[in-house]
């Protein structure tokens, strides 16, 4: 890695945040096993993981692109405003990117282009005009959800199929909130509202499991450990409310994406596929020790 620090894509691969990209992956694969009942139908799910990584890669993009006035103040290392990207290259990388995407979805059908038109806005939508707050917090929420979606796509969707996407909202929901401090931290509300709706994460899982819509008792020990896990996190940072420490917590967050991925395949049934998206962690964790993951 310390080799392609010094190697001109190095940029290009900060810019799309790479650790990142295989959480979209990890969502893709989860809902792949479960609309698909583990009968997996590898030409799509590759076309899919494919186009999502399009999609993520094309969110960050673009994100410093509508953000480079922001970043040249407060976090001038990032590649655009550092000048190791050009801004003109930058735009035409993100709307390719989206483009990319698309294509891929349709080569797979009808159900996935729309759900791919429809997570397309959504990014651009949050990129540009829906960021602050809760508002921005919810199309980020939105935005995975319907990457989740995407991954459904292969088969027709069900009511149940569609509540455990829930999840997933809930949880980005959450990070994007506690995310809006990791810069300058002057408010404790977003903490409080990202433990909540952390503890909703749970209860949602616990009451799928109830509803026999997730209805392996073993994922739940997954879940739990995870809870821990954060609940660690969370309690570290209520006693140090830095920027450091928060931006700790959010990292935690972002990669914990995929293990909860992982957990809700695990809580449908699914062993095997559990371990194999699981084992997306290994790369992503490498990775994030040279790339940023914010």
């Amino acid at each position: 890695m310390m080799k392609l620090n010094n190697h001109p894509i190095f940029p290009y691969i900060q810019l799309i945040r790479l650790p990142n990209t295989f959480t979209a992956i990890s969502n893709i694969g989860a809902a792949h096993f479960i609309a698909t009942l583990g009968a997996v139908q590898w030409g799509a799910l590759l076309l899919l993981c494919l186009a999502s990584m399009c999609f993520y890669s094309a969110g960050m993009v673009l994100n410093d692109c509508f953000d480079y006035e922001e970043d040249a103040k407060d976090r001038p290392s990032r590649p655009l405003p550092a000048g190791k990207v050009p801004v003109k290259a930058a735009w035409a990388l993100g709307i390719a990117l989206l483009i990319v995407g698309l294509a891929f979805t349709a080569l797979v059908g009808l159900r996935s282009f729309g759900i791919a038109v429809c997570l397309s806005l959504l990014i651009v939508g949050y990129d540009s005009l829906f960021k602050e707050g809760y508002r921005g917090a919810t199309m980020m929420g939105l935005c995975r959800y319907f990457n989740w979606l995407l991954g459904l796509s292969v088969m027709p969707f069900t009511g149940g199929n569609l509540a455990i996407a829930l999840i997933i909202l809930l949880y980005v929901f959450a990070l994007t909130t506690l995310s809006k401090e990791e810069t300058n931290p002057t408010r404790r509300a977003p903490f409080w509202v990202c433990t909540i709706c952390l503890a909703g994460v749970g209860l949602l899982a616990l009451g799928l499991y109830w509803g026999e819509v997730l209805p392996n008792a073993w994922g739940l020990g997954l879940v739990a450990v995870g809870a821990l896990i954060l609940g660690k996190r969370l309690w570290d940072t209520y006693q140090d409310f830095s920027a450091p420490q928060i931006q700790k917590t959010i990292i935690t967050l972002v990669l914990g994406i995929i293990p909860l991925d992982a957990a809700i395949v695990f809580l449908h049934g699914h062993f095997v596929a559990a371990i194999c998206i699981l084992a997306l962690l290994i790369p992503s964790r490498w990775l994030a020790k040279s790339i940023s993951v914010t």
